[in-house]
């Protein structure tokens, strides 16, 4: 993997939701909203799943909650690849016109720009 950016947190962690109804169903209402449109283009509509459905689903997930104590970012962004490989990496990412590769693209001229 060439260029990716990710954040490490690290403090205590605890099992989410503990004592808090609805929780989880707010939480992947959330993340369902603000995700699914990129998968098929449309919002995902939970009218059409039973509730047993639903209730069995969620009971295979298991939150986590993370109190941080320190938190780190870290990046790779082919700068230990040369010049040209680079503008290529970053050509080949604009051409797939996708937010998260042009994203990605920005982020590497930018890094580009400072160590020049």
């Amino acid at each position: 993997t060439w260029n990716y950016q990710s954040v490490h947190v690290r403090g205590r962690a605890r099992l989410a939701g503990e004592g808090f109804s609805g929780w989880l169903d707010r939480h992947l209402h959330a993340l369902i909203d603000t995700h699914q449109h990129r998968i098929d283009g449309a919002a995902f509509n939970w009218d059409h799943l039973p509730p047993t459905q639903i209730a069995r689903m969620q009971a295979a997930i298991v939150g986590i909650e993370v109190h941080a104590e320190r938190v780190e970012g870290i990046e790779k962004l082919s700068q230990n690849k040369s010049a040209s490989d680079r503008h290529g990496v970053i050509e080949g990412l604009r051409k797939r016109r996708e937010p998260e590769c042009d994203a990605m693209a920005e982020l590497m001229r930018d890094r580009e720009g400072r160590a020049g």
